[in-house]
């Protein structure tokens, strides 16, 4: 079915029809030669929610889109080779959903699209909660807003190396926004501001309206580097000026982990030397057990096994197995008080 053009976008393609040319032929000969059907399917698709609108680009963000269309297409990000589909249509339903940004904003798309695509590299449901949420919190209009909400919503489902910079940013937001967040339907103005200073205090603190929790809880990651992981034989961890790493004799990993999730990231810069501190608490592996500010707890019967190494620093323990390559963690949960 031929598509219906809009007569602004009309107006807009043969005006710049020269320069969109010369971006198409300038990408040609990168990654590998664009499809003409797919890249205008994919244009279309992106701009035409702002031309029925009423609205329109100026001529250089419209550049700017039809170069990225043809760069995320040739990278296999969207399109008809595109490896992620699922990525593909959450950004195409988002665009659609903020079209005062994508006529507005030239850094707009590679924002939503990395925030798309590192969410979905957690998870799929972590990139569609990322995405409900930030559709909840209505910022169409502010740039800047966008990009507060999106990276504090990134932490809240994930991506824990933000969590520092995402403490610091809570104080700008609305209450109404806080209780979407964080799934607090139902605080009260004062206990949202107990539950925040508990969040910035305790990493372990949980969110949303139900049951406080206590006990710990245990999370996993990484693994082999053939499997997609991280390292190249089995890491040891330690710890250092009160932070958790995690070394395979080749490189080494700091670990981000709180009540959200647990992530690894290489630092290159740091020697492999090793530390240690006033552990959160002791691994006992072949017992089954963790003992953490003096209570006995079982392991899940994933994180149990031969004790390779072990360190902790605050509320935080983590260990490796002589017969595993991942990453096991344990902190303890208290609740929303």
């Amino acid at each position: 079915m031929e598509r219906v053009i809009p007569e602004g976008m009309r107006e807009s393609l043969e005006r710049n029809r020269s320069s969109l040319n010369s971006i198409f032929e300038y990408n040609r000969p990168a990654n590998r030669e664009p499809d003409y059907d797919d890249i205008f399917s994919l244009f279309y698709r992106m701009i035409i929610p702002v031309y029925e609108e009423g609205s329109g680009f100026t001529d250089d963000l419209l550049c700017g889109l039809f170069d990225t269309v043809l760069k995320l297409s040739g990278k296999g990000y969207i399109g008809k080779d595109g490896r992620f589909r699922a990525v593909e249509e959450k950004f195409f339903l988002m665009l659609r959903l903020f079209p005062g940004l994508l006529a507005s904003e030239k850094n707009f798309i590679s924002a939503l699209y990395n925030g798309l695509f590192n969410l979905y590299s957690k998870s799929k449901d972590a990139m569609d909660n990322w995405s409900a949420k930030m559709i909840l919190l209505r910022s169409n209009k502010d740039f800047d807003v966008f990009r507060r909400n999106g990276f504090i919503l990134a932490w809240r489902y994930g991506i824990t190396r933000y969590r520092m910079e995402a403490l610091e940013m809570l104080h700008s937001l609305k209450n109404d926004d806080i209780r979407i967040i964080f799934d607090l339907e139902n605080m009260t103005q004062p206990d949202i501001e107990r539950f925040l200073l508990s969040l910035k205090n305790d990493p372990w603190v949980s969110c949303g309206d139900a049951e406080e929790k206590s006990g710990p809880v245990f999370l996993f990651a990484d693994g082999f580097a053939g499997y997609g992981g991280h390292f190249k034989s089995i890491p040891d961890v330690f710890s250092s000026d009160g932070e958790l790493f995690a070394a395979d004799g080749t490189d080494i990993y700091r670990i981000f982990a709180d009540s959200f999730g647990v992530e690894l990231v290489h630092e290159p810069d740091i020697s492999p030397g090793r530390g240690s501190g006033n552990g959160a608490g002791t691994v006992y592996g072949m017992t089954g057990k963790i003992v953490i500010a003096g209570k006995s707890y079982q392991l899940p019967g994933f994180s149990a096994g031969s004790i390779r190494s072990s360190a902790s620093v605050s509320h935080t323990s983590a260990w490796t197995l002589q017969s595993s390559y991942k990453i096991f963690i344990a902190g303890i949960r208290t609740g929303n008080g």
